[in-house]
């Protein structure tokens, strides 16, 4: 029995450790994808600024417009991240105290999954 209650208690730590490891992953590579939109839309202001010298209001308006849907879909893309780490730990956290046999292939699953999150369409 207490065999059970210790190596159910290693699985936990294990799975909060890699949960909170993916989520500092997915928290930079969403720091990394704002950090470059926000330099893509750097770029296109400058250009636009030199394109539209007369028409500086349309061209700042633009882009707070441009800016404020890239954060949205940061936003969005954040929280879709998360809730795809909760749910797949949850359920993995099952796996791993019946079946401790294929952790490591679950430890696999879970990383291969939350890169293809990340990897998928990085912005939209």
């Amino acid at each position: 029995v207490t065999i059970v209650i210790v190596t159910i208690v290693i699985v936990t730590i294990v799975i909060v450790t890699l949960v909170i490891v993916l989520l500092v992953i997915v928290t930079i590579a969403i720091v990394a994808m704002a950090i470059v939109t926000i330099a893509i839309v750097t770029i296109v202001i400058v250009v636009m600024a030199i394109v539209t010298m007369t028409n500086v209001t349309i061209a700042i308006v633009t882009i707070v417009i441009v800016t404020l849907f890239i954060v949205t879909l940061v936003i969005v893309k954040m929280a879709i991240v998360t809730l795809a780490i909760v749910t797949i730990a949850k359920k993995k956290s099952k796996l791993f105290i019946y079946q401790k046999s294929i952790q490591y292939s679950c430890l696999g699953q879970l990383l291969s999954k939350y890169l293809l999150v990340l990897v998928d369409a990085p912005l939209f």
